[in-house]
């Protein structure tokens, strides 16, 4: 959208984004850009873009984990060349909302697990998990809900979307 040749806001599925990946043609995105973006919406956008199997072709992805989750689909721990030769390691993962839309988001290198990438992501550590005597809780996007005072949880949400 631009204003009188002022001013332009871009836009790419309702997410304000840079003007390079809005106007650039996905087959000239560079993948390794994907280390610039801050905001988990626009880096959404930029996968959707340049595609999630050309992306970890393209930073030489190598798949460290794999869980399919009871709740939320299926979650791969994929380890990207960050340039400079170190790497780093990324949660990639369905959106259950969306069908056929991936996020790829960053976690520490220490976790070498998915259910630890996983474990990051909602805030838990493995000594929070109890898959017996834990309360279930809840998620809506990036908003996790737990229940007050509870120490213990389920692995996974009850419910997810």
């Amino acid at each position: 959208m631009e204003y009188w040749g002022v001013f332009a806001l871009y836009h790419l599925n309702g997410v304000r984004v840079p003007d390079w990946l809005a106007e650039t043609p996905s087959e000239k995105l560079d993948a390794q850009k994907l280390h610039d973006l801050d905001n988990a919406e626009v880096r959404r956008e930029f996968v959707r873009k340049i595609g999630v199997e050309r992306l970890s072709y393209s930073l030489g992805a190598a798949t460290l984990d794999t869980l399919q989750a009871p709740v939320g689909g299926t979650y791969t721990l994929l380890e990207l060349d960050a340039g400079n030769g170190s790497r780093w390691k990324y949660l990639r993962m369905e959106n259950p909302s969306l069908p056929e839309v991936w996020h790829v988001e960053g976690v520490p290198n220490e976790c070498d697990t998915v259910q630890k990438a996983l474990n990051f992501r909602n805030g838990l550590t493995e000594d929070q998990i109890d898959e017996r005597e834990g309360a279930e809780w809840y998620q809506q996007g990036d908003v996790i809900l737990r229940p007050r005072g509870a120490a213990k949880f389920k692995r996974f949400p009850s419910t997810i979307s």
